[in-house]
Formats: structure tokens, sequence, C-alpha cells
């Protein structure tokens, strides 16, 4: 009777609907991110021309050239270290940059490297500078390098579709640049890593002696070994020789490893990535700031009783140890300025370092602060102001003509 009675029973009609078990269906996945590989091929499908890719990885877009293959360029460059490095370089001469990919991808794995690159393909240069601009570490010319002045043009070659080798031509439109005169204009003494793609390059560079800083050629061959030619330019006695992925490797055994100097980042930096600047009570008329050069700014102190002027910017600090500083009072007939420089760290606005100096009318002054080991977001602010309260204003134009961190 009592399981007659239970049959006929229907718990829905009496027990509330909060009450009642809920079923439970898993939610589907969700899907993966896309790949590299995925983003760049969105980007450039069924299309042509000049594009613009962003990568959750990198800091800046990469440019490629859609309807070419730039996308497997980009791709074979970013995803492994495109040159195996053996040691932390300090001034790269990147010969024949392409379309820029490997020069970003050295930039990115050595941030505290000099990257000096040429390129001299007219159909590559302009993507190569789009490419490389955003990076501070970056130096892209246009030009073709050999060991004189001689002239060449861009000709086709078999077997390769699209692809342009320098070659020489007496009647070319690319005059050469010598290598010891970039080098020069650059400032450089010395330079430890040489990579040569060497369709954009001169036979004859692979076929000279290279500086005793050297500590290592790359060229990239698509993993044949050198031509017969030139092998013997590097003896095993002087050279290790190894083919690794598309390059091959020339080590020197006993190359003269007295570091170039470190590279210094510039704080102000007109040319290089774009950093925060916040200005605070600059005066109009006349202008209270601007900048000097592509590395150095004015700044302009108010008259005794406003508030001070000041320029902050903002920039990631990379475990620096030292701020160098060079600052002026242009006039000679300007009361003293002083001028306050603070590094706080971000967002705690913790202060790390600084100084005040008070310079007289026409004075100069070089700076070294040291730093504490911090890595990090940052702020340095700049601040102007008369010595003294009384003193006027007028002409007292104070210069930052250099900062940057070591």
């Amino acid at each position: 009777m009592q399981d007659h009675l239970a049959e006929q029973l229907d718990p829905g009609a009496f027990i509330p609907a909060s009450a009642r078990p809920t079923v439970i269906t898993a939610a589907p996945p969700p899907p993966p991110p896309p790949t590299r590989a995925q983003r760049l091929a969105e980007a450039t499908a069924g299309r042509v021309g000049l594009v613009q890719a962003s990568l959750p990885e990198l800091p800046y877009p990469l440019w490629l050239r859609a309807g070419t293959d730039d996308v497997q360029g980009a791709l074979k460059c970013l995803d492994a270290s495109p040159v195996a490095i053996p040691y932390t370089p300090r001034r790269i001469l990147e010969i024949g940059a392409g379309a820029g990919y490997r020069s970003v991808a050295l930039a990115l794995a050595w941030p505290d490297a000099e990257i000096l690159t040429t390129e001299p393909d007219p159909s590559l240069q302009r993507v190569a500078l789009l490419n490389t601009l955003p990076y501070g570490n970056i130096t892209a010319t246009s030009l073709a390098l050999s060991t004189d002045n001689a002239r060449y043009g861009m000709t086709g070659r078999q077997g390769e579709a699209g692809r342009l080798a320098l070659a020489r031509d007496d009647r070319g439109p690319i005059v050469a640049t010598q290598l010891k005169n970039l080098l020069y204009s650059r400032g450089w003494n010395a330079v430890d890593t040489v990579i040569i793609t060497p369709d954009a390059a001169s036979d004859h560079l692979l076929r000279v002696p290279w500086p005793a800083s050297v500590r290592l050629l790359a060229v990239e061959t698509g993993g044949a070994p050198l031509h017969e030619a030139t092998q013997p330019r590097y003896p095993p006695e002087g050279f290790l020789t190894e083919i690794v992925g598309d390059y091959v490797l020339q080590h020197r055994r006993m190359p003269d490893i007295s570091a170039p100097p470190v590279r210094p980042v510039p704080v102000f930096d007109t040319q290089g990535p774009a950093q925060g600047m916040r200005l605070e009570h600059i005066a109009v008329d006349p202008p209270g700031f601007f900048a000097l050069g592509a590395n150095g700014f004015r700044l302009h102190p108010n008259e005794p009783g406003a508030p001070l002027a000041s320029v902050t910017l903002t920039q990631f600090c990379r475990r620096f140890t030292e701020l160098h500083l060079t600052l002026r009072v242009v006039l000679p007939t300007a009361r003293p300025v002083r001028l306050r420089v603070a590094l706080n760290s971000l967002p705690e606005h913790e202060t790390l370092a600084g100084t005040v100096e008070a310079l007289n009318g026409g004075e100069s002054r070089a700076i070294a602060i040291k730093l504490p080991i911090y890595e990090g977001a940052c702020e340095l602010v700049f601040t102007a102001e008369m010595a003294k309260f009384e003193y006027s204003n007028a002409g007292a134009w104070a210069e930052i003509v250099a900062a940057a961190f070591i």
C-alpha cells in the first residue's frame, strides 16, 4: 500500500522550485587565443601593401608587406633567437636588415646592446625603418656597405622570386659606404658582433680582416657552408666554425674583449620610443619649455612667488647604476638658478635618488648620481626655480643638456 502511494506522489507538487536539484552542464572551454602565426596571417589575409599587426608579447606593432613572404620571415625571427650569441653583446652590426624583424628580435633579446643596421634594398628600407624606429637601441640606415666606394645595383636572383641581391655595377645607383666610415660616424671604435646577410653585403666584406674586437661573425647562408673562396679567411687556428640553423658562426678564438662602453639610455629622447611627459606650471610667454636637439630641453624658472615649473618624465628602469646629467644656465648675466632632480618609484612615489644644484649664469655642470638597485616603472622630475626669492628670472634659461641612465 505504501509503495503504491509513493508511486502516485509527484515531488514537484510540494517541493518548491528553489529547493529542487539544479542540473549542472559543463561550459565548453574557451577557445585558445590565436597563435602568433594566426595573428600575422589574419592581418595580411586578402590584402596587399603595408599593414600593421599587434602581438601581445611585443611592445610595438609589426609592419608587414601583405602579399609577400614577410609573415614567414617575421615568424622565423621571432619564434626563436635569430642568432645564437654565447655572450652579452654590447654593439651589434647587422648588415642586411631586410624588413627589420631580426633587428627587433635582437633588440628584445639584448635590450642593453647598441644595434646598427644597414639595408641597401629600396623595397625593404621603408618597412625596416617602420619596424625599428620605436626601439631606442636600434639605429637603422638605408645604405650599402663595402670596403671601398664602388657603385652597386640590386639585381634579381634566380631561384628566389622577388629577392634582390647587391651586385657590383659601375653604372649602378647605389654608392657603397665604407665600413670604417660608418663606424667612425657612429663613434664606434669597436664592435663585438657582426651579422651578415650576403645578398645585402659586398662580397669583399667577407674576405677582409675584421677588427680584433669582433667576437662573432654570423653569416646567414641558409645552413650551407661558406663559399670555398671565403673559407680560407677564417682558418681553424683563428676561428671556431659551426653551423647553427641558417647561420655559419665564426667565433674568434682570441678576441680583443675590452668591452665597448655601456649604452646610455636617454631620459628625454625625441627620436626614441614614446614615453609619458607631464609639464606643470610652464610659462607661455616667453615659452618656459622646449626641446634642445634630440636629448635635451630648456626649463625657464617662474618669477618669484609663482608655482615651480617642472617636467616629469616616466620610464621603465632596468637596474640602472647611475644617472648622468649635464646642466647649464645659458646667459652669463642670469642670476643663479636652482635645479632639482628627483627619481621616484611608481606607483609608490618613493624617492630613490636625486640632487639639488645651484648654477650661476653661464655655468655648466656634469653630475653622476649613484642609483639604488631598482627595476620597474619610475618617474624623473625636473624642477627649476631662482636660487633666492628676490632674484629676477629674466634671462634665466636653465638647460638639461643631457640626462641618461647608465
